[in-house]
Formats: C-alpha cells, sequence, structure tokens
C-alpha cells in the first residue's frame, strides 16, 4: 500500500497529462537524459569540475531546451528519479525520502511547469521510479522515508556473482554489490502486483484458513 500510495504522489505530481498506453509509447522516440547532467536552466554553462557531485542541472534546464529536443525528432524524454536523495547521489537513484521532490533538481512546482511545457510540445514525459533499493544509510533505516525499519530490507549476506544460480537463498533474500534492497512484500504489505515497465513487484498471497466443518 505504501508503494501505491508513492506513485499515487508521483502522478498527483504530474496531473497535466495522460498515462499513455503500451503500443502508443513504443510509437514515441525517447530521448533519455540525466537530469543533474543536463542544463542548470540559469544561462550559466561552466564545466562541472566535481563529477562525482552535484553538477546542477535542473527541472527548469530541461524545459528551457525542449524545442532543441524535438528539433532532433524526439517526442518523449525520460528524465531522472525525483525523490529526494542522499548528499551528493546525483542521479536520483539512491533516494532517501519518497515524499519529498529532490531540491538540487527544482520545486513540485517546476516539475509541474515542465510538465506542462511538454504537453504544449506534444512531448510526453516518462519519470524512473526505483522501487527495489535505497540509499546506502550504513544500516541506519530511520534516515529512510518511509521504509524505515530493518525488516523492510534484505539481510546483510552477499551474493557471489559467480553462484548465483546455484545459491537460490542467497539469490532471494541478500545483497548484491552491498545495495539496500527492499523486501516488497514488506515494504508494501498490501501490494498485489504492480507493472513497472516490464518489471513486477509480486505479494505473496496469504494462504486462506479452511473452516472446520
Amino acid at each position: 500500500m505504501k508503494l501505491l500510495c508513492i506513485f499515487a504522489i508521483i502522478l498527483v505530481l504530474t496531473p497535466l497529462v495522460l498515462t499513455g498506453t503500451k503500443e502508443e509509447w513504443k510509437k514515441r522516440t525517447i530521448y533519455h537524459l540525466l537530469t543533474d547532467r543536463y542544463d542548470r536552466g540559469d544561462g550559466d554553462n561552466t564545466t562541472c569540475k566535481e563529477l562525482g557531485k552535484h553538477c546542477g542541472g535542473t527541472f527548469n534546464g530541461i524545459k528551457n531546451n525542449l524545442k532543441y529536443i524535438k528539433n532532433m525528432g524526439f517526442d518523449a524524454i525520460l528524465i531522472s528519479p525525483i525523490p529526494k536523495n542522499q548528499g551528493d547521489d546525483y542521479h536520483g537513484y539512491s533516494f532517501v525520502d519518497m515524499y519529498q521532490i529532490n531540491p538540487h533538481f527544482g520545486t513540485t512546482a517546476d516539475l509541474k511547469a515542465l510538465v506542462a511545457e511538454c504537453k504544449k510540445e506534444d512531448i510526453w514525459v516518462m519519470i524512473d521510479v526505483v522501487a527495489n533499493h535505497v540509499a546506502n544509510t550504513k544500516e541506519d533505516f530511520t534516515k529512510i522515508m518511509p521504509f524505515n525499519k530493518p525488516k523492510h530490507y534484505h539481510k546483510v549476506c552477499h551474493i557471489d556473482p559467480n553462484r548465483m544460480w546455484e545459491e537460490r537463498d542467497k539469490r532471494e533474500n541478500c545483497r548484491l554489490n552491498n545495495i539496500c534492497l527492499l523486501y516488497t512484500s514488506d515494504a508494501a504489505d498490501d501490494m498485489q502486483c504492480v507493472d513497472l515497465g516490464g518489471r513486477r513487484i509480486i505479494k505473496k498471497k496469504k494462504k486462506k484458513k479452511e473452516k472446520k466443518k
């Protein structure tokens, strides 16, 4: 249910476009960009010197370049995940708070303005969503919102990439490259099945107790 609420929040943030069908999306040419590395939106084009940190790209920077993107032949964009991330993680793939917009990218109003402008240009917007892992907070899950309990995560044991298909228990319950993986059945206790661009999060259904005759 929590993940469903999060996806609902994303939809609220981008209410100005309708969701296209799979077949409609197949007809679109998607421009995939890393929000932080695209354009700052304020005319500053100086070279970013610390590539391991934020370089300043914003939603406004993308908005200012929509005609350029369209003139290249694209009619859809895929932007970085939008939740607040940890520290210098500029890429968007290590969220700490699913309920907050990444302030480095801009505000909720900035995101809505980007989507509105995309609608005018007939450019569809796809937002990348990270649903299987969070930022590496060194086991201090109180820093993660809303999945702030150890039970939400795979235990601290590691998968050997060379043996992952032989060791099923580790493959299903441990971690790969020390990534804090979410147990989707615990993190989304009411979820049955949600399709995320070909990947599915599935909750195992509880067996019903048979009534005694």
